[in-house]
């Protein structure tokens, strides 16, 4: 099997995994429990997390919360703006579906959305940024490297924006395709706020993190875990595994990797009759939108398959829905909508495994092209 759905999730590595199983099996103490090897495990938590906020440069006295996954991240930095003072927030209208989605139920309690425009390259529109951004915006979220197509928000100028304008408003990120494959330096972005995942980045599903150098409001009542934060006991194995696999990361040698498959697939498919690559150059290299024109792209997705390839459509958590607001907003034509897919690389794919998929997709779009002629 050729997998190229890494924007998805991700394999998880043979020696994250030892360190899970580690955890799990070995060291799988309560970190709350009173006896010694239960406080060993605690202080090994609290060296991890200093590590992943130096990692990420945090700003002093930031708190790094572990959670289940991004989206109660995100929908946690969604649902403390409620019973604030300011009543609009802006989001930009290519954001994930668990920022999107939750609009609704926001507006529901009487809050103002504001959706920023998107530019042809994918990125947000500053000039639309501006006319939008007032003194009552209480919340702003915008992603960092778009899910979709790669394309890599000016997050530090649109934060600079948003506190000239009002200082106390609050700057969410989601840097879910942006760990660990670019580099990350909180305290230079000027963030508030940063969700991250563990199975976008090689460590297992069911751990995820919010960073936040505000106070937060808790949604999990219980025992007082995480600072009172978020109660439960802490998954000691995910946030080691997590900890492990983002230590690990060598940005720059994979980023090197990457870039020659995305240089393959896009030096390939560009200017072939029908074919359209979504992504520019200056994009995360680990995502490519195509658009094929004609044709449906969930059919292109299934053909791969049987073929042993696996790509996606785009947002594996907006598979089900019809259409693309991202692309959409981009200005790409609904029939290259239709016919979109994506491929998202990670460091083990090869330029052997790239090829293949360039062969077999111009292959299976000549032959839907012909079956669709015939009609």
């Amino acid at each position: 099997m050729i997998f190229l759905d890494n924007a998805s999730t991700t394999q998880v590595y043979d020696d994250t995994l030892e360190v899970y199983c580690k955890y799990s099996k070995e060291l799988f103490f309560n970190p709350s429990a009173p006896y010694k090897c239960a406080n060993d495990i605690k202080s090994t938590i609290d060296k991890a997390t200093k590590d992943i906020l130096k990692f990420l440069n945090g700003e002093a006295n930031s708190k790094l919360i572990y959670t289940s996954c991004a989206t109660e991240s995100n929908n946690t930095v969604l649902l403390n703006q409620l019973n604030k003072r300011y009543k609009k927030i802006l989001i930009s209208i290519g954001e994930h579906s668990s920022i999107y989605n939750l609009m609704q139920e926001v507006k529901n309690k009487g809050y103002e959305i504001q959706t920023i425009n998107l530019t042809k390259d994918g990125t947000v529109d500053i000039e639309d940024f501006k006319n939008k951004m007032d003194n009552e915006v209480g919340l702003v979220s915008i992603m960092h490297v778009s899910n979709e197509t790669g394309a890599i928000n000016p997050i530090k100028e649109l934060v600079k924006i948003a506190k000239s304008i009002n200082p106390n408003c609050i700057f969410h990120c989601d840097g879910v395709q942006a760990m660990c494959k670019i580099k990350v330096d909180l305290k230079d972005l000027g963030v508030d706020m940063y969700t991250f995942s563990g199975h976008k980045i090689h460590a297992p599903k069911g751990i995820a993190g919010l960073y936040t150098k505000i106070d937060i409001h808790p949604y999990l009542i219980g025992g007082g875990q995480q600072s009172s934060l978020r109660a439960g006991t802490e998954n000691v194995s995910g946030i080691m595994a997590l900890h492990y696999a983002i230590v690990n990361t060598d940005i720059d040698s994979n980023f090197k990797k990457v870039s020659e498959l995305f240089d393959y697939v896009c030096t390939t498919l560009s200017g072939r009759e029908g074919i359209k690559i979504n992504t520019n150059n200056n994009s995360s290299h680990y995502i490519v939108s195509i658009s094929l024109s004609g044709v449906n792209g969930a059919t292109v997705v299934n053909m791969l398959d049987e073929c042993g390839i696996c790509i996606g459509t785009g947002s594996a958590c907006s598979t089900k829905k019809a259409g693309n607001t991202t692309l959409n907003a981009m200005g790409i034509s609904s029939s290259n909508i239709l016919g979109s897919i994506r491929v998202s690389f990670c460091e083990k794919n090869t330029i052997e495994e790239v090829k293949e998929f360039c062969d077999k997709l111009l292959e299976v779009y000549d032959k839907l092209k012909k079956m669709l002629g015939k009609k």
